[in-house]
């Protein structure tokens, strides 16, 4: 989510892609709803950070995805990166352990850890860091110049 005066410059006419800036002095304002959108989501990865965190690995983001099913995805890497599958299914026995106890989610659901993948969201500030100079899709709460979305590479 950015702040009310998003850092976003877009190149002159000559074909290349906007490039999106985040500057230091006037980065844009994160919160936790970057990787908890939803009232539910923020509930849930207080409940889940202190779990995920003790085992060694960092939430990058939690969903609970309502439709004909409900299921809780959480996705959790490493602090250098690089989880495994194995890793996931740490994470997901104590996750579930966890919510066993502390029951927030009324139906029942699916719960499905994994890791960020290759089309990561951008969810932490040091993913904002880590990933300057690649593609990024960005979307942003209100319009800029009669757009939300957006696309270019992070600088």
């Amino acid at each position: 989510r950015w702040g009310p005066n998003p850092t976003l410059h877009r190149e002159t006419p000559t074909g290349r892609a906007p490039v999106f800036l985040c500057l230091k002095d006037r980065r844009p304002i994160m919160t936790n709803d970057l990787i908890a959108k939803a009232a539910i989501d923020r509930r849930l990865a207080e409940i889940i950070t202190p779990v995920i965190e003790d085992l060694g690995y960092e939430l990058v983001r939690v969903r609970l995805m309502s439709g004909k099913e409900t299921t809780l995805q959480i996705m959790a890497d490493k602090p250098d990166g690089g989880i495994e599958v194995d890793d996931c299914g740490a994470i997901s026995t104590a996750v579930s352990a966890t919510l066993d106890v502390e029951d927030p989610i009324l139906d029942a659901y699916t719960l499905e850890v994994s890791s960020p993948g290759i089309d990561r969201p951008l969810t932490r500030l040091k993913d904002f860091d880590m990933f300057e100079g690649y593609d990024a899709k960005l979307e942003t709460d209100e319009l800029i110049d009669g757009r939300r979305r957006f696309k270019g590479k992070k600088t």
